[in-house]
């Protein structure tokens, strides 16, 4: 189970959509129905699709790590 703001990568091709390998971020949650938004500058909270946010379910996606940028 996913929830909002998690990262997700896209484990299959979802043409016109996203494509294999896509990173989003779960902006919204209906039911078992994601809205991953895959805009790198993505900000506002989405109540819909439109053009860089899409729906999906749970067998699409899996948990991608936040990571830290280390300064040295």
């Amino acid at each position: 189970m996913f929830k909002i703001n998690d990262k997700v990568k896209m484990t299959c091709d979802g043409a016109p959509a996203w494509e294999t390998g896509d990173v989003g971020r779960i902006v919204r949650i209906d039911d078992r129905l994601y809205l991953i938004c895959f805009d790198s500058n993505c900000h506002e909270m989405h109540h819909k699709s439109n053009n860089h946010t899409h729906w999906s379910c749970e067998g699409f996606i899996k948990s991608y790590p936040n990571t830290l940028m280390t300064i040295d």
